[in-house]
């Protein structure tokens, strides 16, 4: 449930760009979809995290700059910019704060030992740099394919590199006692 959640605003986004072809309608609705997301997240007792609120405040100011200005370059820029934004964060956790936020955010979900956590961090942070660099270069040289690219393509590419670490992170998980 909670994945569908978050993936409400992209998925209106894209719904209502097809049915309409405005990219300002779907704007328009995608942010409406990312407040009733918090609600719904609040609403199911689910936590809110720093990315939710991020996202929510991200798409308000680039969305409503979008629609202010009637160019839609400020919403596409917003998912250049979450892509950095959370590429930073983890470099700088991990080599200014000395703190993997990676291991923060999943550590109760995840027992893997240290190296595999730094290694895990640099992969996502290298990751999020792409796919920010891809998002530019596809909303720049190729506009008309930018709302494919972000539904279809973003979500290809994830699932690829989730599969990726889950294979590559086999020979770090730690076996657990079965819980009686």
């Amino acid at each position: 449930m909670k994945f569908l959640i978050d993936l409400l605003p992209v998925v209106v986004l894209f719904v209502v760009f097809k049915f309409t072809g405005d990219m300002l309608a779907a704007t328009k609705a995608a942010m409406v979809a990312s407040v009733v997301q918090i609600a719904l997240l609040k609403l199911k007792k689910l936590p809110i995290k720093a990315i939710h609120w991020f996202g929510l405040a991200a798409i308000l100011v680039l969305g409503g700059l979008s629609v202010y200005l009637k160019d839609e370059f400020y919403l596409q820029l917003k998912f250049t910019i979450v892509e950095w934004v959370l590429a930073a964060a983890i470099l700088i956790g991990q080599y200014v704060f000395k703190k993997n936020m990676l291991q923060t955010l999943l550590g109760s979900e995840l027992e893997l030992p240290d190296v595999a956590w730094d290694k895990l961090a640099l992969s996502y942070a290298v990751f999020f740099i792409i796919m920010g660099g891809l998002n530019l270069l596809v909303m720049l040289y190729f506009k008309e394919h930018w709302v494919d690219f972000k539904f279809y393509g973003s979500f290809v590419l994830m699932f690829v590199f989730v599969i990726w670490q889950s294979t590559w992170l086999g020979k770090y998980m730690v076996e657990s006692e079965p819980k009686p």
